[in-house]
């Protein structure tokens, strides 16, 4: 091997190291849809309701939990795929739920009921 592919594989080499390193911290922090999210969900009649939706990843898998004001509601069949969290929550009937995520907010709709509304969510500070 001549000096120059020498180089050229050593840089090539370096450059991989580099962009792993740097790429580390942020794949040990989980999805980009991990945290704690203040959530208003409008009902057809323009009401309010606010809620926290946690969601989790561990081991490759997303989970989520929501509670409002009547407690911790059941949460299901949570994926998040192309900036897309969906799930259903069991709250007297069963409602589906999909927001996209766009940074530190997301925006979506609920259905579920024979009803529907939007939703929308903005990503809590870490204490």
């Amino acid at each position: 091997m001549n000096r120059n592919r020498k180089c050229l594989l050593l840089s090539s080499i370096l450059s991989a190291v580099l962009l792993l390193s740097l790429a580390a911290p942020a794949l040990a922090a989980g999805s980009a849809v991990t945290g704690s999210w203040s959530c208003v969900s409008v009902t057809p009649d323009g009401d309010e309701m606010l809620s926290t939706l946690t969601v989790t990843e561990a081991d490759g898998k997303i989970t989520a939990t929501l509670k409002g004001d009547d407690g911790e509601m059941t949460v299901s069949k949570v994926k998040f795929e192309n900036n897309v969290l969906s799930f259903t929550v069991t709250h007297d009937a069963d409602y589906e739920i999909t927001l996209n995520l766009d940074g530190d907010k997301m925006d979506g709709k609920w259905s579920g009921n024979g009803i529907s509304g939007k939703i929308s969510a903005t990503r809590q500070k870490a204490a």
